[in-house]
């Protein structure tokens, strides 16, 4: 027995608000040690007096990206005090697209390395603009 069209038309709606994948902007302007996690196209704003400082991976850009990929713009503290303060790692053979504003006065320190994009994407771009500290 088919459905009848207003039914079918809600189980299409559903299905496809279920399967939608959201971009999550994260916003911090204050001191934090939560890490963070970020892929498709999501958004991490560090404003001046914010700061994010963790003991492992403080930002870890995960997998693959989507639309006009993952922004971090930051323009106070990124730091990890025992290993990277922002790493890449995850599903390789996905296109990637990052874009990493590092503002004046802002400040990307990690105790291993401050950046790391580990290993060779498939497709995809990476754009670095520094005012700041990388270190």
């Amino acid at each position: 027995m088919p459905f009848p069209p207003q039914r079918l038309s809600l189980a299409i709606a559903l299905l496809i608000s279920a399967t939608a994948v959201h971009a999550k902007t994260v916003q911090i302007d204050t001191a934090t040690t939560t890490a963070q996690t970020l892929g498709g196209s999501d958004t991490l704003t560090i404003s001046a007096p914010g700061s994010i400082t963790n003991s492992g991976k403080t930002v870890s850009l995960k997998d693959k990206t989507s639309g006009a990929g993952v922004v971090i713009d930051n323009a106070g503290k990124i730091v990890s005090s025992g290993g990277r303060a922002i790493d890449s790692s995850g599903d390789l053979t996905q296109a990637r697209n990052y874009k990493i504003y590092n503002r004046s006065g802002g400040q990307i320190l990690g105790a291993n390395d401050a950046l790391r994009i580990d290993s060779n994407f498939v497709s995809g771009s990476l754009l670095i603009d520094n005012s700041g500290v990388i270190r």
